[in-house]
């Protein structure tokens, strides 16, 4: 998304809708997080913060990249959801790395680039429970997915996407749900919880 930083969270983030968006999902957000997060010294406490490296394997891990959103992008939606520090001087470190807070931000971001099947095409495939994730992974196995985002991204660029961010966020948690349950990168999946 090419906004300002703070014109997306205002427009996008910044309201109640978003707000229980992001709590309703949190079970598959923490999750994430603290499997790909790295743990290090600030101010005398142990933090979770994510690195780019970090935050690249977690879209690497839900195969979420394709042949418009790549890595590059990946990098700049990093780079727009980091929080500004009052002194990036004295906390040079955190103009590095995301905290939980910006993590949700990248996840919203990504979520209002990435093709998301709509209510109809999900009820044509005839997934159970209405899911996207599942939805995602029938294209996948019915060979349609391919040409299905090409013409996804060709309509967002000519008429935009005019859902709302809440069900974008919605959809794409459980695309990632659904993508985490069968990751390797899940540990409940390696056998070892961590």
């Amino acid at each position: 998304d090419s906004r300002d930083s703070n014109e997306f969270r205002k427009a996008f983030l910044y309201t109640e809708q978003m707000d229980v968006a992001f709590n309703e999902n949190m079970y598959i957000f923490q999750p994430i997080w603290k499997r790909f997060s790295t743990k290090s010294r600030h101010d005398g406490r142990m933090i979770r913060r994510m690195t780019l490296k970090d935050w690249l394997t977690v879209w690497t891990a839900l195969t979420v990249f394709d042949e418009d959103f790549d890595k590059t992008k990946a990098k700049l939606v990093f780079e727009r959801s980091k929080m500004k520090v009052v002194d990036d001087w004295k906390d040079a470190a955190r103009g590095r790395v995301l905290c939980f807070e910006d993590f949700l931000e990248g996840i919203s971001r990504i979520a209002n680039i990435v093709p998301i099947p709509s209510n109809a095409e999900i009820e044509k495939l005839g997934v159970p429970n209405k899911s996207a994730g599942l939805a995602l992974r029938a294209m996948h196995n019915n060979g349609s997915y391919r040409l299905w985002s090409i013409n996804f991204y060709k309509e967002k660029a000519m008429y935009g996407d005019m859902r709302k961010m809440t069900e974008k966020l919605q959809k794409f948690a459980d695309i990632m749900n659904t993508k985490w349950g069968i990751s390797h990168w899940n540990p409940a999946n390696s056998g070892t919880l961590s």
